[in-house]
């Protein structure tokens, strides 16, 4: 294909990603609701310490629900349409590839959105109560003191920790798509296991709450994942 072609399909390719996007952020607009009644359900737990009455998050500025509302529905919008911006991405490329490598590429696209939705159902579920009991303890609050939590703050900060952990559960992806290129070798990694291990509890620690329950609870999986993706290299024989 020529040149000015490539250009002509990357352009349509990224016009159809635009609108899906457009499209995602408009629907996450409308069920709006549904998507606060998700990122505030971990803080129902709270409902006994909560002051005033029986809401748990507070809004303390008019704007402050028209711009997390925004702010949500695009986030929203580019999470959900990034399935097609991966599929665009790769059917762009897939001409260019054996089929060898595009049954590689098709299994690597298969374990990273599986790795997706358990990063995000194991954040949801454990570690994000976990923080939220922890630091919301009689450890760090008195019983006679009551909690005002800020809306904007709270809910960002749920909808952060699943971005970022669903980021961090895709390391062990783009490990492996290193070895099987042979940017990196695998004999190398393992000498540097201490270091990999050092630096993955180092990037769970700047991503989940400061307590260390939500750290080594966050970093064990990702370590294994570390151990696991090596493993597999080495069975399939990839950067030696």
């Amino acid at each position: 294909m020529p040149f000015l072609e490539h250009v002509k399909e990357l352009r349509k390719y990224l016009l159809i990603s635009l609108y899906c996007f457009l499209g995602t952020t408009i629907l996450a607009y409308v069920f709006y609701e549904q998507i606060v009644l998700f990122l505030s359900h971990p803080f129902a737990n709270l409902e006994n310490k909560i002051s005033l009455d029986d809401s748990n998050l507070f809004i303390n500025s008019l704007l402050e629900g028209f711009f997390i509302k925004i702010k949500i529905s695009l986030i929203f919008g580019f999470i959900v349409s990034f399935p097609i911006h991966l599929y665009h991405v790769v059917r762009f490329i897939l001409p260019a590839l054996k089929p060898k490598e595009k049954k590689v590429i098709f299994s690597f696209i298969s374990a990273s959105f599986i790795l997706i939705i358990a990063s995000v159902l194991f954040s949801y579920q454990k570690i994000i109560p976990i923080s939220i009991d922890f630091l919301s303890g009689v450890g760090f609050i008195p019983q006679n003191v009551g909690l005002l939590l800020s809306y904007q703050n709270n809910i960002l900060f749920v909808l952060q920790f699943l971005i970022a952990s669903l980021f961090l559960f895709q390391l062990p992806i783009v490990l492996n798509i290193l070895l099987l290129l042979d940017i990196v070798k695998r004999e190398s990694i393992m000498k540097q296991s201490r270091i990999v291990v050092l630096s993955i509890f180092f990037l769970s620690a700047i991503i989940t709450p400061p307590d260390p329950v939500s750290l080594v609870s966050f970093a064990i999986p990702l370590v294994l994942l570390f151990y696991f993706s090596l493993l597999i290299a080495k069975i399939f024989n990839w950067g030696n």
